[in-house]
């Protein structure tokens, strides 16, 4: 847990209620926009400090991100720790010069993965096998945010948080941001309570009406929370 970081990150614009879609998890009720952060240069420098003090020691040559959220993340730490950075695409463009791969590298080099967020995990596998496959050696990954679903999904991440090829760090989890939103009173315990059961188990809370009309309840009387237009959905 990065208290330094933990404190930045309570203010109200930051939260978003409502029943969102993501192709990774369906159905999600809650949301920390990790857009809000890159869009505030003081909260972003912070960031990229942290995340710099970590990956410094590993000795890379090259930060890598993909698009698109990570992308700012990454060049800002990029720029903290002075090393060329790489543009990773989630499909060719289909024009110009076509690369899942964007920016200059030697096969070889050290390559670390700067992204906002991890989830399950299957996107950073898939940027991890598309770094090798082109000769560069893939230290870890390094994210500001981590999901940190329960066990089943953690059970997935095995490839990446029990592997001892691959480093990996994260400022903050979200189970982390919600104990400290409760102890500080933005959030309340039973809000903040009721995240954390999604978060344990996020496709099978989906699945239950009880569910989704104990959050509306309890989030309808949070003041600082942004509620999505399908809040109104639930």
């Amino acid at each position: 847990m990065n208290q330094k970081v933990l404190e930045l990150l309570l203010f109200k614009d930051h939260f978003i209620a409502g029943k969102m879609n993501s192709p990774r998890v369906g159905h999600f009720p809650f949301l920390a926009d990790a857009r809000k952060i890159f869009c505030r240069i003081e909260i972003l420098d912070v960031v990229a400090e942290e995340l710099a003090g970590i990956i410094g020691p590993w000795d890379v040559d090259l930060i890598a991100s993909p698009e698109a959220a990570g992308v700012p993340f990454g060049v800002a730490t990029a720029l903290k720790v002075k090393k060329n950075f790489l543009y990773l695409r989630k499909e060719p463009k289909g024009y110009q010069t076509n690369n899942l791969i964007e920016g200059d590298f030697t096969p070889g080099q050290r390559v670390v993965i700067v992204d906002d967020f991890i989830s399950k995990g299957g996107g950073k596998e898939k940027y991890v096998k598309v770094l090798e496959a082109a000769g560069l050696v893939v230290v870890g990954v390094a994210v500001f945010n981590d999901a940190h679903y329960g066990p089943k999904y953690l059970e997935e991440q095995k490839w990446l948080r029990e592997n001892k090829k691959y480093k990996f760090t994260t400022l903050v989890t979200w189970p982390e941001l919600m104990d400290y939103a409760a102890e500080q009173k933005f959030f309340s315990q039973e809000f903040c309570e009721i995240v954390k059961d999604w978060l344990d188990d996020p496709i099978e809370w989906q699945t239950k009406d009880e569910n989704w009309q104990k959050f509306k309840g309890v989030a309808i009387k949070e003041k600082n929370l942004n509620f999505h237009p399908s809040f109104e959905e639930i």
